[in-house]
């Protein structure tokens, strides 16, 4: 199934879209294809950095309405993600965005759904705690602006993790009343 929703460029439309919009260029390395929304490409960049760029849906795609703008919000919680003290969290550095594109540092790695099959139950087990760790300590940040967020559908008994703790799993974590 062709997702309509990616944006596929040709390898010089692609160089000149970075290029035009933050003054950097580009040379397609290869598609990264596992996702289903944005296309997305491993590059390298101008000043011989390899990186990748994720490129907005194309004007007129259908899209949910959380989903106009995506790229803006993706960005926000890049940089607020990098805030965290201490974070913990593996993501991407956010080289440039704009709101047709994001550029990123490479993260090396396999994805879960092509590693878990060879994991050991021991490795396997180790993997999914660590995941629930970052998932925790993604689970700190509230949003700026109250997206995303229903004050409604929210139990008055709900506990958030204290920003200022230490992620998960490094030491005691502590809880503080919603």
């Amino acid at each position: 199934m062709r997702s309509q929703t990616k944006r596929h460029l040709a390898p010089g439309q692609l160089d000149a879209l970075p290029r035009a919009g933050v003054g950097v260029g580009c040379r397609v390395e290869s598609e990264l294809s596992d996702g289903w929304f944005s296309a997305v490409y491993r590059v390298r960049l101008d000043d011989g950095r390899p990186a990748v760029v994720k490129l907005a849906p194309p004007d007129g795609a259908a899209v949910l309405r959380y989903e106009r703008g995506i790229l803006g919000t993706e960005a926000m919680v890049y940089r607020r993600i990098a805030g965290l003290p201490g974070s913990g969290v593996p993501i991407p550095e956010l080289l440039y965005a704009h709101e047709e594109f994001l550029v990123l540092s490479v993260v090396e790695g396999t994805a879960w759904h092509k590693a878990s099959d060879r994991l050991t139950d021991p490795a396997e087990a180790a993997a999914r705690r660590e995941l629930s760790a970052i998932t925790a300590r993604l689970h700190t940040l509230a949003p700026e602006d109250g997206r995303c967020v229903n004050e409604r559908h929210r139990s008055p008994d709900a506990l958030e993790l204290d920003p200022a703790a230490p992620p998960p799993g490094t030491s005691s974590t502590h809880s503080t009343r919603a």
